[in-house]
């Protein structure tokens, strides 16, 4: 076993150098696999991440029918506890919070999902998952703009949505050194996410005021390639970075602890 003064020093510069190869471009939510209890000397595993989130939408205009294709960009930070009922079985709940691209404050999230080992054939596993995360009242103060029915001033509007998704794994663990292990994956997912919204604006023409309880918004791609890496130290902690791909260019990394 490593001194734990270098231990830290491996986990730590390990974590600079990965998240120094980041892309600074556009980011989206991860996947963030959980582990399996084989993989760690521990009954609990929590995670502490954060995670860029871009992904394409559609979203109705305010006083109309209409819908326009846009984005839903946040940056969180999230933490996790995971559990491990079984060898096979990974489940996990988070909570954390959110900035919204131009939004008014921060605001909570919560969530929470599993993991199931289907197949393992020597280091090479397949395993399937499904998660879920609840954003309520985010709040947005924007600016004139015209519609197709009128010209709308200024307006605030708060929208509150939930994703959910499902996919694929293939993971394969490598021990890179005694006490160290890397653990790559890959995966193929499908996700949705489903919000509404209100909104309340000044007509531009008369400075009456209106409102639309109805303004929705869903995801316009909802397949994602996903692939990461796990660096597992002294079985108890480590780091994982992670991509997606297809309908967004998204990278993150975080640090985890079992105990």
């Amino acid at each position: 076993m490593y001194p734990p003064m270098k231990s830290t020093r491996i986990l730590g510069g390990g974590l600079w150098v990965l998240w120094s190869l980041l892309p600074t471009g556009s980011l989206a939510l991860d996947v963030g696999l959980p582990l399996f209890a084989s993989d760690v000397d521990a009954r609990l595993t929590v995670d502490v991440y954060t995670e860029d989130m871009s992904r394409d939408i559609r979203q109705e205009i305010a006083f109309t029918d209409l819908k326009f294709d846009g984005e839903q960009d946040e940056k969180r930070l999230v933490a996790r506890v995971t559990g491990y009922p079984t060898e096979r079985l990974s489940i996990y709940l988070m909570a954390g919070i959110t900035d919204s691209l131009e939004s008014e404050e921060l605001t909570p999230l919560v969530g929470g999902g599993l993991r199931v080992l289907l197949h393992q054939m020597g280091d090479v596993r397949l395993s399937g998952f499904a998660g879920g995360t609840y954003v309520d009242d985010i709040e947005y103060e924007v600016p004139g703009r015209l519609t197709p029915v009128a010209e709308i001033a200024a307006s605030h509007r708060v929208e509150r949505y939930y994703e959910a998704g499902a996919g694929l794994a293939v993971d394969w663990t490598w021990s890179w050194r005694p006490r160290l292990q890397l653990m790559p994956y890959a995966g193929l997912s499908w996700s949705t996410l489903q919000g509404e919204g209100e909104e309340t604006f000044v007509f531009a023409s008369s400075g009456e005021f209106g409102s639309d309880d109805q303004v929705d918004l869903e995801d316009d791609s909802p397949i994602t390639l996903t692939g990461g890496l796990v660096l597992l130290v002294n079985r108890n902690y480590g780091l994982r970075v992670e991509g997606r791909f297809i309908d967004q260019a998204s990278y993150s990394a975080g640090l985890f602890f079992s105990f």
